[in-house]
């Protein structure tokens, strides 16, 4: 016998993923945490989504607001990777 656990267990458990992922991101200032950290924004604002009632009026809200804060992840490991390489390039010609 399997022992399946509760969608709610599993979403809780998403958003503590998602959490750590972006307090690590926050604290080390990394292209992969934050790469991450925006990765699990999307699949929490998917996963409210799908756990959330369709005719509540906060699952929509509640999921575009995981997707700006994905968003603002993913943007912000856009400008570090970009800078990062700049920087590489700037050592490599002096």
């Amino acid at each position: 016998m399997t022992a399946l656990m509760d969608p709610v267990i599993q979403y809780v458990f998403l958003i503590g993923i998602t959490l750590l992922f972006s307090i690590l991101a926050l604290n080390r200032d990394s292209i992969l945490c934050h790469a991450l950290a925006a990765f699990t924004w999307f699949i929490t604002a998917l996963g409210h989504m799908m756990i959330g009632q369709q005719t509540s009026p906060l699952t929509s809200p509640l999921a575009f607001l995981y997707l700006g804060i994905g968003l603002i992840f993913t943007i912000n490991t856009m400008h570090k990777t970009l800078e990062f390489l700049q920087e590489k390039r700037v050592r490599l010609e002096l």
